[in-house]
């Protein structure tokens, strides 16, 4: 909606609707969100105790390379509509603005994949975003077939984002609070990574191939999850059963 703004008025104009919405969150939060009050307190010691499991540390990995995947094709997609598949910019805001909207139909539907079958889910999304990245490429010039495959990216991006915290904190149920830092910390180390990797690809084979940087990621980070599988499978099984 931000890159939306800012074509018919100004950057600023954006920037600000991006802060009322800020502001709107804060106070949604403030008012609506229940109180949860700590009911064991967990030790420092306790909590970084989770970091001897090695099959967090592949979980961590598969995480980062997974954000790595998304963002090194997604910081990028606006230039990919302009240069590839030649949109404007009045229409590249349009489909951003798709983009985000389909976001909330991908959250829904990775939801209820997950809660039937974690392991399943973990997966089938890396093959999803495989695909999808191979469409992109290979539709890239063409508007039509580009216009359907932003719905699609869009679903697919929004899973990437539920798919990576629940596989991460999979292995971090003895403390699921550092758990979840973990993944805010390692989701941004992915989105660095890839951002940076993306860029260079860019640089040095043009907008085009930006696509293989989300591929090469994206396959790391499924044979790390068939890695994990494979030598963890019985504990894996058990934890993941519920």
């Amino acid at each position: 909606m931000t890159s939306y703004l800012a074509e018919p008025f100004s950057l600023e104009i954006a920037f600000l609707f991006g802060a009322f919405v800020n502001a709107l969150s804060f106070i949604g939060i403030l008012i609506l969100l229940p109180s949860m009050p700590v009911e064991e307190k967990m030790s420092f010691g306790k909590q970084i105790r989770i970091l001897r499991k090695s099959a967090l540390w592949l979980n961590i990995a598969t995480v980062t390379f997974l954000f790595a995947a998304m963002f090194s094709v997604y910081s990028y997609f606006a230039e990919y509509l302009a240069k590839v598949t030649d949109m404007n910019s009045s229409l590249i805001s349009i489909m951003l603005f798709i983009f985000g909207v389909t976001m909330i139909l991908g959250n829904h539907l990775f939801g209820i994949f997950l809660q039937k079958s974690i392991v399943n889910t973990v997966i089938f999304f890396p093959i999803l975003y495989l695909v999808v990245y191979l469409l992109v490429y290979y539709l890239g010039s063409y508007l039509v077939p580009m216009i359907f495959m932003v719905f699609i990216c869009g679903i697919a991006h929004s899973g990437g984002l539920i798919v990576g915290q629940t596989w991460l904190i999979s292995e971090a149920k003895e403390a699921p609070e550092f758990g979840n830092s973990l993944f805010v910390s390692f989701s941004n180390l992915g989105i660095a990574l890839g951002t940076s990797i993306g860029g260079w690809f860019i640089s040095q084979l043009g907008i085009h191939q930006l696509i293989w940087s989300g591929f090469t990621f994206t396959l790391l980070s499924f044979l790390l999850i068939i890695i994990k599988l494979k030598c963890f499978n019985s504990s894996n099984q058990a934890s993941l059963s519920s």
